[in-house]
């Protein structure tokens, strides 16, 4: 399967396809919601110091996508950047 939009967000799941929100990552695993096809790296309150990058390489069809989150805060309280991670699909 092929998608052409991927959400990532400061909690840590990326999510895949279109219509995804910030909001819909509250409960990936729930049965009461649309199901969203996704992956949750590290799923937890982080904060954002340095952001969420990515990047796409390699060559069709053998292309890497690197999604990266820098400096996170292990909390949205905290001050301090504890955790850096990365997932590549």
């Amino acid at each position: 399967m092929t998608y052409t939009q991927v959400m990532a967000s400061s909690n840590g799941p990326l999510l895949f396809g279109t219509g995804r929100t910030a909001t819909a990552t509250n409960n990936l695993a729930t049965t009461t919601l649309t199901q969203r096809p996704g992956v949750a790296a590290l799923w937890d309150d982080l904060q954002c110091t340095s952001g969420v990058t990515y990047q796409l390489s390699g060559t069709s069809p053998n292309q890497v996508l690197t999604v990266e989150w820098l400096n996170m805060e292990w909390n949205y309280a905290s001050v301090t950047a504890v955790i850096s991670y990365q997932v590549k699909l």
